[in-house]
């Protein structure tokens, strides 16, 4: 009896070769195919394979979401580094506006002279206005580029690459209008000082 079970388990299989091994789709005569055949430990080694190489992945992107936080960070410092630059030097502008505009002004500098710091006066608070809006809007985007990558653990988009650009230009510029600034107050205080 018991070999004719075996024989008859052969012959089934045998018979059963258009059968998937797959016992969802094969049943339990698929799932028999699949243990003897080997489809099994194949299936396995396989998705082994597709599950080592999605851990690597997540790996990489972790890794890639750290030096994300990492430059995001940076830039933030950076924004907030040219933000205080910028009130320094905002505060510097309105101690020399003040001065200009005081009645000791008047009696000390001619006309033309006041005239001319007036204008550069104007010439360095347009600056600072500029400089204080596009650093308005780099906070603004530093804080969107912020959001999209911790919501979605991104890697880093393209638009940081822009962002670190206009950083630079920030700052640059932020840096030539304090020099231009402190040029100016210097000048003030020298005419002030000579009369």
């Amino acid at each position: 009896m018991r070999t004719f079970l075996v024989v008859a388990t052969i012959l089934i299989l045998a018979a059963c070769t258009s059968i998937s091994t797959d016992p969802n789709r094969g049943g339990f005569i698929g799932g028999l195919k699949g243990v003897v055949g080997g489809e099994y430990d194949k299936r396995l080694v396989q998705q082994q394979s597709e599950v080592d190489e999605l851990n690597a992945l997540n790996a990489i992107l972790k890794e890639r979401l750290v030096e994300t936080n990492t430059e995001r960070t940076h830039i933030g410092l950076e924004i907030d580094k040219i933000s205080e630059q910028l009130k320094t030097s905002q505060n510097v502008l309105d101690d020399s506006r003040t001065l200009l505009a005081s009645e000791q002004a008047a009696k000390l500098i001619d006309e033309q002279t006041l005239f001319a710091l007036k204008q550069e006066q104007q010439r360095l608070e347009t600056l600072m206005l500029d400089l204080t809006l596009v650093t308005v809007q780099l906070q603004k985007e530093e804080k969107q580029f912020s959001e999209k990558t911790s919501k979605k653990n991104e890697t880093v988009p393209p638009k940081k690459n822009a962002l670190e650009s206009r950083l630079k230009q920030t700052k640059s510029l932020e840096q030539q209008t304090a020099e231009d600034i402190e040029k100016h107050s210097a000048l003030i205080d020298q005419l002030f000082a000579k009369k």
